[in-house]
């Protein structure tokens, strides 16, 4: 059974100890950018939405969908650089079960075992579009 974009976002915020309101919004500070975009690739990797439908869910215009995705994987691929943003994902790649083989590949904390969790016994969470000003 897949996860919703509820469960995915919750389960984001407290993997990068991130506020959903900071998620969701238009912030730009750092944690808040690589927790929105972590949220975003991991919905489309694991939901298989469409940039469009992507885009709908979080407020956003798919072409920012397009270039946020493409910049996370291009940060996966270094993880001499971002050691900590690549365990991070990797946790939750095998906890949500999603099929990313390029992260095995080049990812040394791969192999941690990590129990797979299902979307269900994620937190319940309130998507608010919007954040702090």
């Amino acid at each position: 059974m897949k996860p919703s974009v509820i469960a995915i976002v919750s389960r984001v915020c407290a993997l990068f100890d991130v506020d959903s309101n900071d998620l969701l919004g238009k912030g730009r500070r750092t944690d808040f950018v690589i927790a929105r975009h972590t949220a975003w690739w991991v919905c489309r990797k694991r939901l298989g939405l469409t940039y469009v439908a992507l885009g709908a869910e979080f407020g956003v215009d798919h072409s920012s969908m397009i270039v946020a995705c493409n910049k996370f994987e291009a940060k996966l691929a270094q993880p001499d650089r971002y050691p900590w943003l690549v365990e991070n994902v990797s946790t939750l790649v095998q906890q949500m079960q999603i099929d990313a083989p390029y992260l095995a590949e080049t990812n040394p904390f791969w192999r941690r075992p990590v129990v797979p969790v299902t979307g269900d016994e994620a937190p319940p969470l309130k998507l608010v579009r919007g954040g702090k000003r």
